[in-house]
Formats: C-alpha cells, sequence, structure tokens
C-alpha cells in the first residue's frame, strides 16, 4: 500500500455525488444531439432530475474506430497513458455562469487509498 499520513481519512463525499437511496428521479424528455460532423455525432440521451442534482447520459456514434483511451476509459494519469489532447472533455455552465469539467481528478494520495481499499 502506498505511504498515507497515520491521520489520514477519506474525504466526505457530497450528497451530490450520487442519487438519493430514497429517490427514483423524474426522468426529463430530453435528447439532443450536442456536435456532429459528418464522421461522428455526440448526443445528450437521456436526464434524470433528482433533489440533489441529476444525472445524464452521452452516446457517441462514429463511422470511425475511436480509441477508448479518448473517450475517458482507462486509469487518469499518472497511472495511465499521458494525454493525447483528443480525449472526450464533458462539461457544463451553470445558469449562474460557473462550470464544471470531468477532467478534474482526485489527487495521487486519495485514489491510492481507494485503490487499497478496493483490493
Amino acid at each position: 500500500m502506498p505511504w498515507l499520513p497515520a491521520d489520514f481519512r477519506p474525504p466526505q463525499l457530497p450528497s451530490w455525488i450520487q442519487a438519493p437511496e430514497s429517490e427514483l428521479g423524474e426522468a426529463l424528455p430530453l435528447r439532443a444531439v450536442l456536435a456532429s460532423d459528418e464522421r461522428v455525432a455526440v448526443a445528450l440521451v437521456s436526464c434524470v432530475a433528482f433533489s440533489t442534482g441529476f444525472e445524464f447520459a452521452i452516446a457517441v456514434r462514429s463511422k470511425d474506430d475511436i480509441d477508448s483511451h479518448d473517450m475517458g476509459f482507462g486509469p487518469p494519469p499518472p497511472y495511465g497513458p499521458p494525454p493525447t489532447g483528443r480525449e472526450l472533455l464533458i462539461g457544463l455552465e451553470f445558469a449562474d455562469g460557473r462550470n464544471a469539467t470531468a477532467n478534474n481528478h482526485p489527487s495521487g494520495q486519495v485514489m491510492a487509498f481507494y485503490t487499497d481499499a478496493r483490493e
């Protein structure tokens, strides 16, 4: 196990990290093509609202083979291959102008804790 301080405790997960156990959510009638060209399309295919936030699914369709690492599968650096600049980046802009992207990864120390806990 990688070295962790004796007093290390995993961070408290925020309530919006997953759907509440007590809710099924409300499916929204929403499907939209987010981006496309003659070879590939990216679409929002589902969205479910919960009291703490929402979850959504995105589908990618391509006439060409796509490397799974370009789609975000596999471990992030430094554990996986270095970025190529071709990775799919998912981001949201909120009504108040704030935005969030899916390319922020936990620190190595936090990743080591969860990797060890899984094993």
